[in-house]
């Protein structure tokens, strides 16, 4: 197996340097990532498509809508969230999505 470190390193960098690759790594390697830590590096950078795809493949789907919710100019895909939308376990976030609109 390949360590952690070198890829979480690697992206750090592209998220701090070049963030217009930091999708296309994630993209590529978010198996090998440390998702959570990466997670809060892109929340506190305001990545917020990054922040919904690495949710969505951290099965949280929940968290991943609310992204959606909160910054839909900037992470917006219609098609992504009808997808998302019926994978949700929590009913409440069902209403959140309706008042948001």
């Amino acid at each position: 197996p390949i360590p952690c470190v070198p890829w979480q390193s690697q992206t750090s960098g592209h998220r701090k340097y070049k963030e217009q690759k930091l999708m296309e790594h994630i993209n590529l390697f978010w198996s090998r990532l440390n998702i959570p830590t990466l997670l809060q590096a892109c929340k506190d950078n305001l990545h917020w498509k990054e922040t919904v795809f690495l949710y969505t493949h951290y099965d949280q789907f929940d968290n991943a809508i609310d992204i959606v919710i909160q910054h839909h100019p900037s992470c917006w895909d219609h098609e992504q969230f009808k997808s998302h939308i019926v994978r949700v376990s929590n009913t409440e976030v069902y209403y959140r999505a309706i008042d948001a609109r």
